[in-house]
Order: structure tokens, then C-alpha cells, then sequence
């Protein structure tokens, strides 16, 4: 709980993008969910809690480049 916690509120400050003349930063949180069937008999069934932060740069009205993290979880 602490950990989804905590999560959140990266989540809260950085979902409000940041401008400051070209540069923005943002983030989001979300869930990811896993379904397989091996074939056996045997399922597997998985849902975590996902994150993400990026941020970037617009050198030109034409180009950009952006850098992101993505945690999908276990």
C-alpha cells in the first residue's frame, strides 16, 4: 500500500506537464495484466500496478527528442 502510495503521488506531480520554454516532463500510472495458457493445464494470470516518467526537448518546430521509463511490473 505504501509503495502504490507513493506511486500516486509521483504520479500527481508529475501527470501536470511542466513547460518551461521547449523542455516538458510528465509521468503516468496504470495497471498491466498478464493472461496466458500454457497448454497443460497450467494458466498463469497476472495484474500489477505500472508507472512511467519521460521527458523532452523541442529543438525545432520540426524535431524533438524524448526520453521515457516505463516499469511494467512483474
Amino acid at each position: 500500500m505504501k509503495k502504490q502510495f507513493s506511486l500516486l503521488a509521483i504520479a500527481a506531480v508529475l501527470a501536470a506537464p511542466a513547460f518551461a520554454d521547449n523542455f516538458y516532463v510528465g509521468g503516468d500510472v496504470g495497471s498491466s495484466k498478464i493472461e496466458a495458457d500454457a497448454g497443460n493445464g497450467f494458466d498463469i494470470s497476472k495484474t500489477d500496478t505500472t508507472y512511467s516518467v519521460f521527458g523532452g526537448y523541442q529543438f525545432h518546430p520540426n524535431f524533438a527528442a524524448e526520453v521515457a521509463y516505463r516499469d511494467l511490473g512483474k
